[in-house]
């Protein structure tokens, strides 16, 4: 994690966690795919935009149905 975001985090005016879809992008092999499943409804600080681009990597997304699958999830528990 960079000294940023721990800062951000200090002061609690972080939004979101970029330190995960930043290692995310930087690990991926040039041509690979990064998949980010979840809820997120923030902005993210340094993203790695020139890594992303240049190195042609496909960014998938999605949004995670928490609330259908909550119950489930908490039943089986």
């Amino acid at each position: 994690m960079h000294a940023y975001d721990r800062i951000k985090q200090a002061v609690r005016s972080e939004t979101e966690r970029p330190h995960a879809l930043r290692q995310a992008i930087l690990s991926c092999r040039s041509g690979g795919i990064v998949s980010v499943i979840g809820v997120y409804g923030g902005f993210l600080d340094k993203f790695p935009a020139g890594a992303w681009m240049n190195r042609a990597l496909t960014l998938r997304t999605g949004q995670c149905h928490v609330r259908a699958l909550h119950e489930t999830a908490v039943a089986a528990h």
